[in-house]
């Protein structure tokens, strides 16, 4: 998680869009695989948590007008 985190960040700051659909991608493959999985350590769920702290701001700074956002 940390590296795929690194590597969209790395991305964003040279293609704030591509960035964007990184983190998009991401959440897209994650959220499946997590939806049932009961981690009673919260170990996952604080992984996850700080991921989507870090790349959530990506999405909100990408430079789309509301039509692409909307896609």
């Amino acid at each position: 998680m940390r590296e795929a985190v690194s590597e969209i960040k790395k991305v964003a700051k040279k293609d704030p869009l591509f960035g964007a659909e990184g983190v998009i991608r991401l959440m897209e493959k994650i959220w499946p695989a997590l939806e049932h999985v009961d981690s009673s350590s919260g170990a996952l769920g604080s992984a996850v948590n700080k991921a989507l702290d870090a790349l959530i701001p990506i999405i909100i700074n990408g430079p789309a007008d509301e039509k692409m956002r909307g896609k």
